[in-house]
């Protein structure tokens, strides 16, 4: 598909959001495509409708204010009568709202609510006959009991990212041609699918698909700390730009390099998309990566470019800021990538706290981009050197034939040496 009729879709499928009432906006926000800003919303005071106690529920999970507290919610609504006889429905049948409110629920860790919410959705299913609906209503049991759920493959997947149930390759193929589809669909479904079209999942980083929790459980046997590399793929494609790059392309062809490599067992990869500003101080803390690789957009003297924190904007980060970033939190980190377009001048910077970091000295083509990377972490988890895996970045642009093979430059902090190898070959040998 050309770059630009997805860029068609996934701006029609905004509009769609931004269209849409709030629960669907709060909706959206949670699954990181919108964003409500930092305003709490709701009323301060007054009876609690379903939607706002949904969409308080929905911005707990998202650490987003609102006007009253969720657990103010919760306690009225436990209190209330559902599903009486010959009695108008509202909140139980309303599949998102129910869905909602178990995310909240799922956030604050109270069991006996859970058990509330999936007593609620599970009695609101029997009679549902329309699998989108009904899918919402097994993704809020399974939100809270942690069970598997059957639902169509975009919710699946769009819920898959951020813990509700897994998904397999099969479904990310499925999800994304569904997303693809000229559907005139509003409300919460563009939400998914723009989720789905905005983080694709490729079959070789199913990691993503998992639960945060799991992701991090899932880490590699060797940490930072005892030889272990851990890549921490940062990516940003805000709407605002020209071209549309294929970022999961990007990170799939690291994670089929590294998983051919014999280091593959003490080598991780995590990635975070979308990136804004705030994102970068809790990725670092979070995962305290031995490498950082951004994926994206650069624009010279202006830095690079991250998504800003309302839809459809974009933040451009300098040289001097990234630099007092690395400064405040290198923690691990020995090497820094940035796989953008004239991002070289932002690597000079830093390069002045960080040992290694390579940038681009001009426009890079995208795929001449996608192949040097893959290449040079296939060097880094073969315990090749630094040098030798920049190396080995460029001579695959040379033997696929591709152009701007001379963009990539290595920089090195005084007193750092290239010929260092962070993956130690004791490593993986011990392994065996």
């Amino acid at each position: 598909m050309k770059p630009s009729t997805l860029d068609l879709i996934v701006t029609r499928l905004r509009d769609r959001v931004a269209s849409a009432d709030v629960l669907v906006q709060a909706f959206a926000e949670w699954l990181g495509v919108y964003d409500l800003g930092p305003e709490p919303i709701g009323q301060v005071t007054g009876l609690w409708t379903p939607r706002e106690f949904a969409v308080a529920g929905l911005r707990q999970a998202s650490g987003k204010a609102t006007a009253r507290s969720f657990s103010e919610g919760l306690t009225s609504f436990r209190n209330r009568e559902f599903f009486r006889p010959h009695r108008p429905q509202v909140f139980e049948a309303d599949p998102l709202a129910i869905l909602s409110v178990a995310i909240g629920i799922r956030h604050s860790g109270d069991a006996a609510a859970g058990q509330w919410i999936a007593d609620i959705a599970t009695r609101a299913a029997v009679d549902e006959t329309d699998s989108w609906r009904k899918g919402l209503l097994a993704a809020a049991v399974a939100a809270v009991m942690e069970d598997p759920f059957r639902a169509p493959a975009e919710l699946l997947v769009a819920l898959a990212t951020h813990g509700i149930g897994t998904a397999d390759p099969a479904n990310q193929q499925a999800a994304f041609d569904i997303s693809l589809a000229q559907d005139d669909t509003p409300g919460e479904r563009s939400a998914v699918r723009l989720a789905v079209l905005l983080r694709p999942v490729s079959s070789s980083t199913s990691e993503r698909l998992l639960a945060p929790a799991v992701m991090e459980q899932k880490s590699s046997s060797y940490s930072p700390r005892d030889g272990g590399i851990k890549i921490l793929f940062l990516a940003s494609n805000p709407t605002t730009t020209d071209c549309f790059l294929l970022l999961d392309e990007e990170v799939r062809a690291i994670d089929e390099k590294i998983a051919r490599s014999a280091g593959r067992d003490a080598v991780q990869v995590v990635s975070k998309w979308a990136v804004r500003p705030d994102d970068l101080h809790q990725a670092l803390l979070d995962h305290m990566p031995t490498i950082v690789h951004f994926s994206g957009h650069g624009a010279g003297r202006s830095g690079i470019v991250l998504h800003g924190d309302v839809p459809d904007t974009e933040y451009r980060v300098t040289g001097d800021a990234l630099k007092d970033l690395f400064a405040a939190l290198r923690g691990n980190i020995r090497v820094v990538v940035l796989n953008a377009c004239e991002s070289s001048e932002q690597a000079d910077k830093v390069a002045e706290v960080i040992d290694f970091v390579v940038g681009m000295d001009d426009s890079v083509d995208d795929e001449t981009a996608r192949k040097f990377a893959a290449s040079f972490y296939l060097g880094i988890a073969s315990s090749q050197s630094i040098d030798t895996a920049f190396k080995m970045g460029i001579s695959s642009v040379k033997l696929h034939g591709l152009p701007d093979d001379h963009v990539p430059q290595l920089h090195v902090r005084p007193g750092a040496s290239a010929s260092e190898v962070l993956l130690q070959k004791t490593l993986h040998l011990h392994r065996k």
